[in-house]
């Protein structure tokens, strides 16, 4: 097997039909040339050749098998191919290696190289009985029973000296008499409109599976956004709960913080009244038993009231600093002091806790002085004074006495 040319722009291609399809091994065709613009095909004289009507010769198309050529590759290669006669099952071969010798049938497969022809597609096809040998519409002659037979640059006859050994670009001159286009018969039409159907139909149970994919994937994602759209309300939900447990506590802390001022309020005025009654017991100079208890029984019942507040007042303290550490410790855990934004919103609810003021008199109470015992020395009048005397009598009798004294010295 003769490799093929190595002729520039020419290369080795895969053939396709004149629709750019390609087809199964076998498959029939037309082999029409460029040089008639396709209305003249290749067929082969099977009953009187000549050497006027020789044997391969081009002629109008006809839905007969003397115009259909089957078309094989060699395995799966398609830049390879034989050309089978329709009628008999013969294989189209060049009769020699020479510059215009005819092409004849023979019952051995004989491939032809595909090169790329003188336009889009169109083919070169080259024997690989010998290299750089042509099939060629002999003069790029366009009329119907035009010769063909082979080209070449390598036969040495003297008859073709003109074109023995000569370059590549000797071919270009004959390009649309070598160029070959495949036209479908109408097996092969018919062959692609049934695969055509098959494709449709493939295509179309493929795009209803595709279209039923994609209608389970709508619906996927409209399940996942409404258990999203639930998740959020019920986020929402437990935000807005948590804000109003966090404003009854703040308001039962403000309520708390009030109720200590008060009693700091009431301590204070307490301690006034203490001092108020020590001030009174300092005052007095003089005073019978009876005073002396009042004051002291008041002065205890003073320090009773004081235990009493002072106990309170630690009560208060107590339950405002298990409320602090409770609101302490519920912010720490459910994030009290800033609350995050539900589903990326801007907004952010935020509150601080007041300390409580402690309120504490700026001074401490006195420390409390207990009165003596010892009641105040009671003078009494004379024993032996006469009946209905006082005190009183005494003072004006010794009185004038001094003024008679002092009236006898005058």
């Amino acid at each position: 097997m003769a490799s093929p040319s190595e002729i520039p722009n020419h290369p080795v291609v895969q053939l396709l039909d004149s629709q750019g399809d390609s087809f199964p091994t076998g498959a029939s065709y037309y082999i029409k040339n460029l040089c008639s613009n396709f209305h003249q095909t290749l067929t082969f004289n099977h009953e009187t050749k000549t050497k006027t009507n020789p044997g391969a010769l081009t002629t109008t198309a006809q839905a007969t098998p003397d115009h259909k050529w089957l078309i094989q590759y060699e395995n799966t290669d398609r830049s390879r191919v034989a050309f089978k006669s329709a009628r008999n099952g013969l294989y189209l071969a060049a009769a020699s290696a020479d510059c215009k010798a005819p092409v004849h049938l023979t019952e051995r497969m004989v491939f032809w190289w595909v090169h790329q022809g003188g336009a889009p597609g169109t083919y070169w096809f080259a024997t690989t009985q010998s290299k750089d040998c042509f099939l060629h519409t002999w003069n790029c002659e366009a009329g119907e029973g035009s010769l063909v037979a082979s080209f070449t640059n390598r036969d040495p006859n003297p008859e073709w000296g003109n074109f023995y050994e000569q370059p590549y670009s000797v071919f270009e001159e004959f390009s649309s008499g070598m160029s070959w286009g495949l036209e479908p018969t109408d097996e092969v039409l018919q062959w692609k409109g049934q695969q055509k159907i098959s494709s449709e139909g493939q295509q179309s149970q493929g795009d209803g599976k595709e279209m039923k994919k994609r209608e389970n994937d709508l619906a996927e994602r409209g399940r996942l956004v409404e258990e999203r759209e639930a998740d959020s309300k019920r986020k929402d939900d437990e935000l807005a709960k948590r804000e109003q447990d966090v404003t009854g506590k703040e308001q039962a802390f403000d309520k708390k913080n009030q109720d200590f001022e008060k009693s700091q309020d009431a301590l204070k005025k307490r301690e006034e009244s203490v001092r108020a009654a020590e001030d009174r017991i300092k005052k007095v100079k003089k005073g019978g038993q009876a005073e002396h208890l009042a004051t002291q029984e008041e002065k205890d019942k003073l320090k009773d009231e004081m235990k009493g507040l002072q106990g309170e007042v630690a009560a208060a303290k107590n339950q405002i600093s298990r409320l602090q550490a409770e609101v302490e410790k519920k912010g720490k855990g459910e994030s009290t002091n800033v609350i995050a934004p539900v589903n990326g919103s801007k907004a952010q609810l935020s509150f601080s806790i007041r300390s409580p003021e402690v309120k504490r008199p700026s001074q401490r109470l006195p420390a409390i002085k207990t009165p003596g015992q010892a009641l105040p020395e009671r003078k009494q009048p004379g024993q032996n004074l006469p009946g209905r005397y006082d005190a009183d009598m005494l003072k004006r009798a010794e009185a004038g006495r001094k003024a008679m004294a002092m009236s006898a010295k005058a």
